[in-house]
């Protein structure tokens, strides 16, 4: 089985939402920690949807993951694995680093309720790197 490995993805993310210059104060939807990953390539943190002001936010903190070409981060019904990779899920994107704190604004409200999972998922390999079930 093939492994994500190549290093392409920048480490040490430090980004921070900016609050609102209303000072509206930040509030935790859901929250989850990332577990899982398969052939060696492990992704750990917590993942945490959140509203600042009038936007959210899926963020990441403390955040450590392998490298390896095309990683994205989905919103998805189901886990997936190698041998059944997720077929419904909503793609926010390439992975902006391998560790650290970052973040993906959320252009429209998440439908928690079917896409319950967030996947580190390298799809040129079809391999999750970790999970999370939101709640």
């Amino acid at each position: 089985m093939a492994s994500c490995k190549k290093d392409n993805i920048p480490s040490n993310g430090n980004e921070i939402i900016v609050p609102p210059s209303d000072t509206s104060t930040t509030q935790i939807l859901y929250s989850g920690s990332l577990i899982g990953g398969e052939a060696g390539d492990q992704a750990r943190g917590d993942v945490t949807v959140e509203r600042v002001g009038s936007r959210k936010y899926l963020v990441f903190r403390n955040f450590n993951s392998n490298s390896g070409p095309d990683v994205h981060v989905y919103f998805s019904k189901t886990i997936g694995s190698h041998a059944s990779p997720p077929t419904e899920y909503k793609d926010l994107g390439f992975l902006k680093y391998t560790s650290g704190t970052f973040n993906y604004e959320l252009l429209t409200d998440p439908d928690i309720s079917n896409y319950k999972y967030v996947l580190i998922w390298c799809a040129q390999y079809r391999i999750q790197f970790g999970y999370t079930e939101l709640k």
